[in-house]
């Protein structure tokens, strides 16, 4: 399923937040939004906590932050304190 870019790059926010509910929201279930944020126009991925036995999608605790070699990396790269 994809959506238009452009619809979602109105500056007024709840267009964009309403196709992430409606997606949410979609009978079919879908577990994620896969998305290139509008801000540093880099992939993004959002996770839907669907719970119960139907859940395919699972949250491993990786450790701390500041342990993760890619996540220092990344934040780095970025200049984030």
């Amino acid at each position: 399923m994809s959506v238009d870019k452009a619809s979602l790059l109105a500056a007024d926010l709840s267009l964009p937040q309403a196709w992430g509910l409606a997606i949410q929201r979609h009978p079919a279930g879908f577990e994620a939004i896969k998305y290139s944020s509008r801000f540093v126009d880099q992939p993004c991925l959002a996770l839907f906590d669907r719970g119960g036995l139907q859940a395919k999608l699972r949250a491993k605790p990786l450790g701390v932050l500041t342990t993760l070699d890619a996540a220092v990396d990344w934040l780095d790269e970025r200049k984030a304190r």
